[in-house]
This record gives C-alpha cells, sequence and structure tokens, in this order.
C-alpha cells in the first residue's frame, strides 16, 4: 500500500512540473506574453508560491504597486518553508510585475 501511495505521488508532482504553459483560468498572464524570460519567472513562481498557498492568493489579488509585492515576497522568504532565494525573489517580482502593469492598464481603463 505504501508502494502505491508513494508511487502517485511521484506521479502528482511529476504532472505539477510538466512545464506545460498556465492554463488561463489560473494565471491571467496570456500566452503571448509569456517570453522565454518570463516564463521561467513563472514557473519560479508557481514552484515556490505554491508551497505555502494557493496560487490564487497573488494571481486574484489585483494588486497595482510593485511595493506591496516586494514587501509580501520579502515577507514570504523569511518562511522557512518557502525556500525562496534571493534569486527566486528576484523571479517572482518579475513575474508579479506582469500582473500589476495589467491591473494598472485595468484601472486606468475604468476610470475612463
Amino acid at each position: 500500500m505504501f508502494r502505491v501511495l508513494l508511487g502517485m505521488g511521484w506521479a502528482l508532482g511529476l504532472a505539477a512540473c510538466s512545464g506545460r504553459p498556465p492554463p488561463e483560468s489560473i494565471t491571467p498572464v496570456s500566452e503571448a506574453q509569456l517570453t522565454p524570460e518570463l516564463r521561467a519567472d513563472y514557473d519560479v513562481f508557481a514552484q515556490r508560491c505554491s508551497k505555502c498557498h494557493s496560487l490564487a492568493k497573488p494571481l486574484n489579488s489585483h494588486v497595482d504597486d510593485d511595493d506591496v509585492w516586494i514587501r509580501y515576497v520579502a515577507k514570504m522568504r523569511r518562511q522557512p518553508a518557502s525556500g525562496i532565494s534571493e534569486r527566486d525573489g528576484e523571479a517572482i517580482l518579475r513575474f508579479l510585475h506582469v500582473l500589476v502593469e495589467q491591473e494598472r492598464a485595468k484601472n486606468a481603463e475604468k476610470s475612463k
């Protein structure tokens, strides 16, 4: 029984790390915006941030200020289980900056 559960865990882990593009239902970043560099940043974001909470939390936060993310990522880096290195934090912030820009654009459109 233990081997079956262990095998299922490995299979789920491999599926989660398959490198497929994020579905539109998960991230508001379109496939066209996912340059290879941004894709790498998204992968770090998805791997590290999902260790402690659902990705829906940051993706649906409607934050339009980079400073908010800078403080939040710094806070999360201090969490022992996060595994977020300084380099990871920089990648995460680059990805989150795209979300900030999208939120600013939506807010500007609403205020017209």
